[in-house]
């Protein structure tokens, strides 16, 4: 499936994800809180994991503690959410869809280590506050009684531009290069932000656009004020 040039990530509780309201103008496009939402972001456990014989559709259901969500994909792309297994923590991103009921259909995955749960839930506090009351039944058998007998047949979207009012994407390389100088000078605690834009032979501006990014994207975070670490 081809999408538009890849959007900044929301990082949402998983239990917001059912307040999503269609636009009323665009096709394709949600809003939560009167905002665009293109790309979600998500951490959760791995509750339920399922994949059909022919290998040609393959899900998985997290739960981050207020919600749970599936996150489907199909033909080549199921591929990817092969080799995870119930009680894997993962970082999901995806594009919302509003199926019944709603889920995510897979970009990334990645397994993460058991303490980024408790990070992401004081991230989402500091952003939204407290978790807000699940609409939707986290239990997996609810979920499986759900399946569609066509759920497994890839469906069909209207794919349509976004339009997003931000700032040009900066090219793979520069991001590659950046990704890859906070990985190298994190010694444990973190690379130091400004020690990375000096070495990452850009122009301030730039790199700190292209560390903006990367934090967006949910690639990078910040442990601490002035501290750099990737996924």
């Amino acid at each position: 499936m081809i999408f538009p040039p890849r959007a900044i990530t929301t990082k949402l509780w998983i239990s917001h994800l059912y307040s999503i309201q269609k636009s009323p103008t665009e096709t394709n496009l949600f809003l939560f809180r009167n905002k665009p939402v293109l790309r979600i972001n998500l951490i959760g456990l791995i509750i339920e994991t399922h994949i059909n014989p022919a290998k040609t559709y393959a899900s998985i259901t997290i739960d981050d503690g207020s919600g749970s969500i599936t996150v489907k994909a199909w033909n080549e792309d199921a591929a990817s959410l092969l080799g995870y297994a119930v009680g894997d923590l993962a970082l999901v991103i995806g594009r919302f869809r509003d199926g019944q009921p709603p889920y995510l259909l897979s970009e990334v995955v990645r397994k993460l280590s058991p303490a980024w749960l408790q990070y992401r839930k004081l991230e989402l506090t500091q952003l939204y506050g407290n978790a807000p009351a699940v609409l939707q039944s986290s239990s997996p058998s609810l979920q499986q009684t759900q399946r569609s007998s066509h759920e497994d047949e890839e469906p069909s979207f209207v794919v349509v531009e976004e339009k997003i009012d931000e700032t040009p994407a900066a090219p793979t390389s520069k991001r590659s290069v950046v990704a890859q100088l906070i990985e190298t000078l994190n010694s444990g605690d973190g690379a130091d932000y400004s020690l990375v834009v000096q070495q990452s032979g850009l122009s301030e501006q730039e790199a700190e656009h292209v560390i903006q990014e990367l934090i967006k994207d949910g690639e990078v975070f910040q442990n601490k004020p002035g501290k750099l670490c990737s996924l």
